[in-house]
């Protein structure tokens, strides 16, 4: 198939960019598919190359990426997502971001087969409208899949991944070497999230709030939060507010900025910590839990959403229904309490062994190569028997002899 992937840039930071830059070389290593990325972010100006590099590092075949072009109030490419269809003759659209800024007077032009995150219960309406045009829709995790059959949406499970051979078990000792922090510490609690919602879904409020509780049992613990600290919620002020901005530490903000932390710095953080603590009010997956679990790290999550599925070792927080303006649909605001009573938890099993490997050994089906064969091969495969079968051949006529020309028709289907 000629697959057209619209999403954000292979080398940014966003969530999107990183499942982008995971599962397009092996839909293109091992797929045997053409595929142009079509971006809404991270590139403009002109179409630039992007090489797939085999896994014995010789250069493969070539992506090219299609830069985003600002129309009006186009925000996420949907303005130019039909022409950048027709202009690179694909067979498919398929998108990996959220779905519902996709109107479906659009979608409908193009075979759209959206890979999408489900976050909140219900699904809220406005994701339901989007995926009306679908032909084949996608879903992070197996709870928002339950969910959309549920509201009469056939979806199909293809879950997120990471790189096992990159996220692994390391020296604790010498990962720590990485952090400057001025003052001896036993106990590293780290939070990795984007900080871009006023609404703070990801709960750094409740993680601070937690934090500071567990620290006046435990004064020597440290807390690693790996995000922009400039973002809408202002880590240093409420941690200034709490008294507890010694043990608060940061990543290099240039260096976080502008994308020069990699994986490999990632997996260094998850080597380092004892805990990685996640109280999002939802998540459409939670690469962060993959990532950290596969390095040996336990985690805490919020007990909602993806929370079942991919925790392996850890804690579960529990909390009160939060609602969420907008989506009209709920989401889970953990308990301060519960952060406080999961870090004294995970401070007893500091260095247990056997829940370092639990944790290795569960993450490890969400390898990329793994997430690949099993779920992405028949997916394409079904993706691209629906394809074929809009292919349909019609009867022409030329100087009087009958010539068959091929016509390729979108399906859309109709959900009730």
């Amino acid at each position: 198939m000629r697959i057209l992937w619209h999403s954000t840039v292979p080398w940014s930071s966003s969530s999107y960019s990183v499942l982008t830059a995971r599962t397009i070389p092996n839909i293109v290593r091992n797929g045997g598919h053409d595929v142009t990325l079509s971006t809404w972010y991270g590139l403009s100006g002109a179409p630039m190359p992007w090489q797939i590099i085999d896994k014995n590092g010789s250069e493969s075949k070539t992506v090219q990426i299609i830069p985003h072009h600002a129309v009006g109030g186009n925000t996420y490419g949907e303005a130019m997502l039909v022409e950048n269809y027709k202009f690179t003759k694909s067979e498919v659209c398929m998108t990996a971001c959220d779905v519902f800024v996709f109107p479906p007077q659009i979608t409908q032009q193009v075979n759209f087969a959206p890979w999408l995150p489900i976050d909140t219960d219900p699904v809220p309406d406005g994701i339901l409208h989007a995926l009306q045009p679908a032909i084949y829709p996608m879903c992070y995790s197996k709870w928002g899949t339950a969910l959309l059959e549920a509201a009469g949406v056939k979806a199909h499970y293809v879950p997120c991944s990471a790189p096992a051979d990159v996220f692994k078990p390391g020296d604790k000792a010498g990962a720590r070497t990485m952090f400057t922090v001025n003052r001896d510490y036993d106990f590293l609690v780290t939070m990795v999230a984007a900080n871009k919602s006023p609404e703070d879904r990801k709960g750094f409020t409740e993680a601070l709030l937690g934090f500071a509780r567990f620290l006046e049992k435990h004064p020597d613990a440290i807390f690693y939060i790996h995000t922009d600290w400039g973002g809408p919620i202002r880590i240093d002020h409420i941690a200034a507010r709490l008294g507890i901005e010694k043990n608060i530490i940061q990543p290099n903000q240039y260096a976080l900025i502008n994308g020069m932390l990699n994986e490999a710095y990632m997996a260094n953080v998850y080597q380092a910590s004892d805990v990685l603590l996640n109280p999002a009010k939802s998540e459409g997956f939670g690469l962060p839990l993959i990532e950290a679990q596969m390095c040996g790290c336990p985690v805490v999550a919020t007990d909602f959403a993806t929370t079942d599925e991919l925790l392996f070792a850890g804690w579960k927080l529990d909390g009160q229904p939060d609602w969420y303006v907008g989506a009209e649909s709920w989401r889970k605001r953990v308990y301060v309490s519960a952060v406080a009573d999961a870090l004294e938890e995970a401070y007893r099993n500091k260095d247990n062994e056997k829940l370092r490997r639990k944790a290795r050994n569960g993450a490890m089906r969400y390898d990329n190569q793994t997430v690949f064969n099993q779920y992405w091969k028949p997916a394409l495969a079904e993706i691209e028997t629906i394809v074929n079968r809009s292919k349909i051949t019609i009867p022409s006529f030329t100087n009087g002899k009958q010539a068959n020309v091929t016509e390729t028709r979108n399906l859309v289907p109709i959900q009730g």
